[in-house]
């Protein structure tokens, strides 16, 4: 398949999911939330269904994930038409009923759906081009994730979602934490694994690690000195730090014996973090901003 084609469908979901994540982050109701879910269960299950039929191309596969996409939109289905018909309710007076905070698992369920279909639209594109092939056991699926995870198509296509979620949502991280949030997307186009090119490898090793140091050394500032920061903003930055630690950790084994698995899931962490702060109700800041 041609790779501006390719590219055209990368730009419009990345579109798509950053007008989603937009939408998510001020959702109130079970049917605004049901939306959200559906759109992204969708996107995660036809990608995911996608690399299982180009793996296994016959007949009863397709019959089988028709099934499983039909049963999916069903999940997401029952509880819309419920708030259709019976009327919708705020999220905070079901939490306030229960013993969970319900747009906390909202939120958990959201991300895993987002990453999910992130990774797999990766390894569907990364087939498409000829860069993978859709053959082998356990092992070289293995070899394919972590290749796909780490490829130009899941790093640029995520990097837009994650700057285009920043632009529209740059009022909900205030001051300092502004600067921080808007360094992640940077760092995750910052890749050196994205483009096989000893010059994208030199350059952006040695840019995101000059970005890493100084993201690190700011939030281990900010932490020590205002003690007036909300618990969630500790959270974040904690997370944040660590994730940081990861990810060096991650370059670091790539560098010695070409092995992406650690710093695919720094960026998984990286990227689980990021999307939490966007899609929580929580703004982040010091007690006094708020």
């Amino acid at each position: 398949m041609e790779p501006v084609f390719l590219w055209l469908i990368a730009a419009s979901m990345a579109f798509f999911t950053a007008w989603l994540l937009k939408r998510g982050s001020v959702m109130a109701t079970v049917n605004q939330a049901t939306i959200i879910l559906f759109a992204l269960s969708s996107m995660a299950i036809m990608f995911l269904s996608a690399v299982i039929y180009l793996y296994n191309p016959v007949f009863i596969t397709l019959i089988l994930l028709i099934i499983l996409n039909m049963v999916t939109m069903s999940v997401f289905l029952v509880p819309f038409a419920l708030t259709t018909f019976f009327g919708d309710r705020r999220l905070e007076d079901i939490r306030r009923v229960g013993s969970f905070r319900l747009r906390s698992w909202i939120v958990g369920t959201a991300i895993v759906f987002l990453v999910t279909s992130e990774i797999f639209m990766g390894w569907t594109f990364a087939i498409a081009d000829g860069s993978l092939q859709a053959v082998g056991g356990v092992h070289a699926a293995y070899s394919a994730f972590v290749s796909s995870a780490s490829s130009y198509w899941f790093v640029f296509t995520m990097t837009a979602e994650m700057a285009l979620t920043f632009v529209t949502l740059r009022r909900k991280f205030p001051g300092k934490m502004g600067w921080i949030v808007g360094a992640q997307p940077i760092m995750m186009f910052l890749s050196p694994t994205a483009i096989d090119s000893q010059g994208w490898v030199d350059f952006s090793f040695i840019a995101s690690s000059a970005i890493m140091v100084v993201v690190f050394v700011y939030a281990t500032r900010y932490l020590y000195k205002d003690h007036l920061l909300s618990t969630a903003t500790v959270g974040y930055l904690m997370c944040l730090i660590s994730a940081y630690t990861l990810m060096m950790a991650g370059l670091i084994v790539w560098f010695a014996d070409q092995d992406a698995i650690v710093f695919v899931l720094s960026i998984l962490f990286q990227m689980t973090v990021y999307f939490y702060v966007v899609l929580e109700e929580k703004r982040l800041g010091s007690h006094r901003q708020h």
